[in-house]
């Protein structure tokens, strides 16, 4: 989540956790848990093509803000521990 804040194009597994956030080619590109091969194509993937950097870190920051922000945050919290929001 701090790489996609950050505005850094992400490439990550396909893991527990990551795919709460992560969608591929669209916020992050993703590929399966110990596939060297596959880490390294999408790396030279995004190293070869500015317009999908551009994207993936245009919807990262997007997500991390929609998503994860504090307004958000302390709301699920709120309705966690009363049932309901009060902002």
């Amino acid at each position: 989540m701090e790489a996609l804040a950050l505005g850094t194009p992400l490439v990550t597994t396909d893991c527990d956790g990551a795919s709460e956030y992560c969608i591929d080619r669209f916020n992050c590109l993703m590929v399966p848990v110990g596939d060297c091969q596959a880490m390294a194509a999408a790396v030279g993937e995004l190293c070869k093509n500015k317009e999908l950097r551009e994207t993936l870190v245009d919807n990262g920051k997007r997500t991390a803000r929609e998503n994860f922000s504090w307004e958000p945050s302390a709301n699920a919290l709120e309705a966690a521990l009363f049932g309901e929001t009060h902002v």
